[in-house]
């Protein structure tokens, strides 16, 4: 009953601001945040696991808030552009987000949005989204200990 209310308040897609972005959503976004980067290496060509400095820049820039779709969008625009991803995460702690960065950098927002929305749907088809968030509910707002 319980996850069907949740259901129903479609707290499972996620799709955060920047505002309104906790430590669970990143605990949380954790599996959907690999499968992400997995995605782009196998599909698109796209290896940003071969400095280990990029991925944490990738955690630190979920970490200021970037919603799964921005996550997309991010990397493709990485991909596109070859730009250092060190430089947006600075620009992201100062609360800039990446939609704003990208467009500031003569980047095509629409079809790159509209490629990230399909794409955050294809990955969040392999994340087992009730089994990541159901420990954090039951722990935060139950109080079970398993």
């Amino acid at each position: 009953m319980f996850f069907s209310i949740l259901l129903s308040l479609n707290l499972f897609s996620l799709d955060n601001s920047a505002t309104n972005y906790t430590t669970l959503d990143s605990l949380y976004d954790k599996e959907f945040t690999n499968q992400t980067i997995k995605y782009f290496k196998e599909n698109l060509d796209f290896d940003i696991t071969t400095d280990t400095q990029s991925i944490t820049n990738i955690y630190l820039i979920k970490r200021n808030g970037v919603s799964r779709t921005e996550l997309i969008f991010l990397l493709k625009y990485l991909k596109d552009t070859k730009s250092d991803l060190s430089g947006i995460v600075k620009e992201t702690e100062k609360n800039k987000d990446i939609f704003r960065i990208a467009k500031e950098r003569g980047y095509p927002i629409d079809e790159n949005l509209k490629f990230s929305a399909k794409i955050k749907k294809e990955i969040e088809k392999t994340v087992d989204d009730i089994k990541i968030i159901k420990p954090i509910i039951e722990k935060e707002f139950l109080n079970e200990k398993k």
